[in-house]
This record gives C-alpha cells, sequence and structure tokens, in this order.
C-alpha cells in the first residue's frame, strides 16, 4: 500500500477511537519505567535500565507519566543473530559504503524494539467517477482527448491494516517492513523486559493516515480495472466506515548511524527479517575503490599486453 497521498471525502471514522471499555483507557505501573529520549522526544516503555535511545543514539531520562493500554503484540521469531547476518550482506560487500557502517560495534549496536502501532479494520464503500480515454496520436494533448465517463460503486472490506503510532519512526521505512502476519498473541508483563516504543501520535494523525492508505489502495483497484490509458478521478463519494482499532506492539530491529551530520537508519521486521536502509556513499572509500580498479585494470593490460 502507498500511503503518500490520499482521496475523497472520508467521513464517520470518530467511532473508531471511542473509549467505550477499560482496554482503550491509559493505565500505568509503578513497577514499570518509562523513559523519554532528551534529543528526538521518543517515549519507552521498559522494566530495564536504558540509557541511550535506539531510534536517534540519544541520552534517555528517566519519567513519570501515563500510557495508552497494550492489547497485543506480534512476538519476534528473528533473533538477533540472524538480523545482524542480513545487515552485514547489505553492507559488508559493498566497497564504497563508509567503514563506520561496517565496524564490529555498529554491528552490534542493532537492537531489538516493540513499536506501537494501531491494528484496524475498516470498510470502504459509494461510488466513485472517472474520465477514461485514448489517445488517437502520439502527441496528442491530454485536453484534446475525448473522455467517456465510467462510473463505479465500490464496496471493499480491508482487515488488520497497520498503522505506525511513533512520530519518531519514518512512515514510508516503517511501511516498507511492515508485511506482518497480524498473529496477535495477548499482552502479558514479560513484554516489559524488551524496549516498547509508545505511541505518540494523536488519534487524529492515525486517523488520517489510515483513511489515506484504504482511500489510496481502493483507487488503485479501481484504477487498474479501467481498460483506457486515461483514468482521471473526476468525483469521488466513498466513505470509510465499520472500524475497529486495536493498539498493538510490533517487533523491529532498529539500527541508528550518524554519519556525516546526518543519521541512517536500519530498520527489520522481527518477524519475517523484511528490511530497508538508505546507505550514503563514502568518499574516502569511493576515491580508494576507484585507484583499486584502475590499478587493476591496468595490471590486467599489461599482463594482456605481455604475454599475448
Amino acid at each position: 500500500m502507498n500511503d503518500n497521498i490520499g482521496f475523497g471525502n472520508i467521513n464517520n471514522t470518530d467511532y473508531l477511537f471511542d473509549n467505550n471499555n477499560d482496554n482503550n483507557e491509559s493505565s500505568t505501573n509503578l513497577n514499570n519505567k518509562v523513559y523519554s529520549c532528551l534529543n528526538c522526544g521518543v517515549k519507552i516503555l521498559t522494566n530495564n535500565n536504558i540509557s541511550t535511545c535506539p531510534i536517534c543514539s540519544g541520552n534517555m531520562s528517566s519519567i513519570t507519566d501515563d500510557f495508552k493500554a497494550i492489547d497485543g503484540y506480534i512476538p519476534f521469531t528473528k533473533n538477533i543473530d540472524e538480523v545482524r547476518k542480513i545487515y552485514k550482506k547489505k553492507v559488508m560487500f559493498n566497497p564504497i559504503v563508509p567503514f563506520i557502517f561496517k565496524k564490529k560495534s555498529t554491528i552490534d549496536s542493532i537492537t531489538p524494539v516493540y513499536v506501537s502501532v494501531t491494528l484496524n479494520d475498516a470498510n470502504i464503500s459509494g461510488n466513485s467517477l472517472f474520465l477514461g480515454g485514448n489517445k488517437t496520436a502520439k502527441n496528442q494533448k491530454l485536453s484534446t482527448i475525448s473522455k467517456t465517463e465510467l462510473s463505479y460503486t465500490s464496496n471493499f472490506d480491508y482487515k488488520n491494516v497497520l498503522i505506525n503510532s511513533c512520530s519518531k519512526i519514518d512512515d514510508n521505512l516503517f511501511n516498507s517492513i511492515c508485511n506482518y502476519s497480524c498473529n496477535v498473541e495477548p499482552y502479558n508483563d514479560e513484554l516489559l523486559n524488551n524496549i516498547c516504543i509508545l505511541s505518540d501520535s494523536s488519534l487524529e494523525d492515525v486517523k488520517n493516515k489510515l483513511n489515506k492508505k484504504i482511500m489510496n489502495h481502493a483507487l488503485i483497484i479501481i484504477r487498474d480495472n479501467i481498460n483506457y490509458g486515461l483514468k482521471k478521478l473526476s468525483k469521488n463519494e466513498m466513505i470509510i466506515t465499520n472500524n475497529s482499532c486495536k493498539n498493538i506492539l510490533v517487533p523491529i530491529y532498529l539500527l541508528n548511524v550518524n554519519y556525516n551530520a546526518k543519521s541512517y537508519k536500519f530498520i527489520c521486521n522481527g518477524e519475517n527479517g523484511n528490511n530497508n536502509i538508505k546507505l550514503p556513499i563514502g568518499m574516502v572509500e569511493t576515491i580508494i575503490f576507484s585507484i583499486l580498479s584502475f590499478l587493476i585494470i591496468l595490471l590486467i593490460s599489461f599482463l594482456f599486453t605481455k604475454f599475448f
């Protein structure tokens, strides 16, 4: 699902977040420790002592704070050794990746965490109107294409839509690895032996992200069934209804690397190993690789000239 854009008039989602039962109330436990990062502000729930933020590597401070009740979690199935091997394949054999990404201390800093998300069920239904048409000449302007009105009545059910509710984790990064099975187990206090990154998104932000993801995906399905080159949305009356929402924790491995005043993150799905990282190009490493490549080519040319 693409979460970059959303369309249409989206109504009737307020009841998704009604606090009608005890499971949605904020709760605290004197045995639990809540920490806040002095740099990025992320809040972490754990029974352990923690001094370094897994997101930005900033310093952590113990605070007193309420947190939203957790309905369940998806357990880790990938262990740390498996994830380190996944990371090494990304960086170790790339000669122009900065050395800091390959250091043992960097690899050892990969941290398992649980991240707060919402798990949602929804229905989207209603009418949409598209304008369809085909070019009759290669360079024909869109304004001159003969268009046909195409009306669609849709009714789609969505199950287990995951929405990132931690603003300190980039949505695009999270969405790139969020293909979880959604086999949710009941919450238990043993989870707090881990690092649990708490939700800090407003209800409005979570609703907007849910609406955009579902609406955008529904429109993609409709467009894929239009047999015209031009597929322009003209009118959208689809609405999202019948939602339910749970606050759950999902397993993620995180690594933050600071390089040239920028932060680079490795993120890995703790259930299936799906991962993502945007690696920079190291200037020194590129120069060394270029020199070595040139010398190898020079040597091969010399040997070829001498013996052949």
